[in-house]
């Protein structure tokens, strides 16, 4: 499970999320009581969001941060799949949240997460400049 669910996490940062929805499914389905299960729904809701199905990110990264309340990661796409789903409210009530946990946390902050595509990092700062995380 620790493999798929990792492969699957990469292929979302990589921009392939039909690929790295199957993966997750599946390390989900292999070992549904993992404590890295949050980290698989991150991936999930990572994967949807970029393939602009925010209904889904949505459910997935709210499993996570159910499970992690403070995980910055999981809490930006959240917020982003929120406001993409135009649940702008919630979505600032999110990025509120993150604030509060990582007071520095800006849009310029994207710039060092792994995605292999710019395309994709646009996306969600798109979605969290929606939810109102400022510029910088």
């Amino acid at each position: 499970s620790l493999a798929y669910g990792t492969l699957g996490t990469v292929l979302a940062w990589a921009g392939a999320s039909e690929e790295s929805i199957a993966n997750n499914r599946r390390a989900l389905k292999i070992n549904p009581g993992d404590p890295l299960n949050p980290h698989r729904y991150f991936g999930l809701a990572l994967a949807h969001y970029l393939a602009g199905r925010y209904g889904p990110a949505v459910d997935d990264a709210a499993r996570a941060v159910q499970v992690l309340p403070d995980w910055w990661l999981g809490m930006m796409v959240y917020a982003a799949g929120l406001a993409g789903a135009g649940r702008l409210a919630e979505a600032r009530t999110v990025v509120a949240d993150l604030r509060r946990t990582r007071p520095d946390i800006t849009l310029a902050s994207l710039a060092t997460l792994p995605f292999a595509r710019a395309a994709d990092r646009e996306h969600l700062a798109q979605g969290l400049r929606k939810a109102g995380l400022p510029e910088r």
